[in-house]
């Protein structure tokens, strides 16, 4: 998997720039991945609301984001 982001669309999702050491967005997107995939449920990545999986997706309970 891969992601690639420009820079507004950081702007529109990120309350702050990561700095050194913090993921990168295709970290992070593997991360919500990962914990979708162990528990069925992460961290939305647009709202920070509850994100659960559903069927090969996950969906935001909160502000309906799907990650697919």
């Amino acid at each position: 998997m891969s992601v690639t982001a420009v820079q507004p669309l950081f702007d529109l999702f990120a309350t702050e720039r990561p700095s050194r050491g913090q993921p990168q967005l295709d970290e992070w997107i593997a991360e919500v991945w990962g914990d979708l995939l162990r528990s069925g449920a992460a961290e939305c990545p647009v709202c920070h609301g509850r994100m659960e999986r559903a069927g090969e997706r996950g969906r935001c309970t909160r502000c309906g984001s799907v990650l697919s």
